[in-house]
């Protein structure tokens, strides 16, 4: 977020600024991923969660200006989506793959490409960034509810697509899977360097198109290759596990001084009061067992 920030600042020629509380630019989707994840029990016990969330989600664009601080206006409206994932059992993906082969999933792609170059210039990419009320994405309340329900839909529907195309065995691009965090991270600050030496334009043709699509899969590509990882690793997998020291405690025996246990292990194997005893004085070796 600091780095965004810095450069911004760098590209834009503004004031430095920063607020944590609004994530910048493409990170909005890690604060919503963690408030989706810390609700997840309490979604767990709410009957008929998935068409509540989709009530929830429609019925926020009624409201007024949906408030950025902490994504929330992305995380209610987007909410559908999370708990889809989550409700849907491992059967029921092999069910939906099994009867919708890769090219049904081109098929797809290919009409939702097609509606996407068709409305370029008729509907505002406002309507895709999924932060504004009904009132603000078209002329009236209807349109904006109106658009709101196409982008959702073809969402799930390019969703439904890329899990169809998407093959079982190991490819040469499947690293591009597994290493997607650091290609989510790291294209921003990219787009924005490319940006500032007035490298990009909005494309105006189907060859525009096709060209900015192949430039953004070979940006996937060298962005989730080892020298690219290895050399931001740090930044975008920090060592945490070596910066958190694990508590240890004494195992309860009569054997004299001992290894040092790890405290989950200790108390799965004694009682809290004689782990609370082990941490506060030595164990006498004398003591019986």
């Amino acid at each position: 977020q600091a780095l965004l920030a810095a450069l911004t600042t760098l590209v834009d020629h503004k004031p430095f600024s920063w607020n944590p509380l609004e994530p910048a630019w493409t990170l909005w989707f890690l604060v919503a991923m963690a408030t989706w994840r810390a609700i997840t029990p309490l979604l767990r016990r709410v009957p008929l969660v998935l068409p509540l969330s989709i009530v929830v989600s429609i019925g926020v664009g009624f409201l007024g200006p949906l408030p950025s601080m902490l994504a929330i206006n992305r995380t209610v409206v987007l909410l559908p989506f999370f708990v889809l994932g989550l409700v849907l059992q491992p059967r029921q993906l092999e069910m939906i793959k099994q009867h919708l082969n890769p090219s049904t999933g081109w098929t797809i792609l290919a009409m939702l490409a097609v509606i996407a170059v068709g409305t370029q210039g008729f509907i505002s990419n406002d309507a895709l960034y999924f932060t504004g009320n009904f009132a603000e994405l078209g002329n009236s309340t209807a349109a904006g509810l109106l658009l709101r329900l196409l982008t959702l839909v073809t969402g799930l529907a390019g969703s439904v697509a890329i899990l169809a195309i998407t093959p079982r065995r190991r490819l040469v691009w499947t690293y591009l899977g597994r290493w997607s965090m650091y290609i989510y991270l790291l294209h921003g600050m990219v787009i924005m360097a490319a940006r500032s030496r007035n490298l990009l334009s909005w494309p105006d043709s189907p060859l525009g198109i096709l060209v900015i699509g192949f430039a953004a899969v070979a940006l996937a590509a060298l962005l989730a290759s080892p020298p690219v990882r290895k050399l931001t690793s740090p930044l975008v997998q920090p060592p945490l596990e070596q910066l958190i020291e694990d508590g240890k405690v004494r195992p309860i025996s009569a054997r004299g001084p001992s290894t040092s246990l790890d405290s989950t292990e200790a108390g799965a194997k004694y009682p809290i009061s004689e782990v609370m005893r082990a941490r506060q004085s030595p164990v006498d070796p004398g003591a019986p067992r």
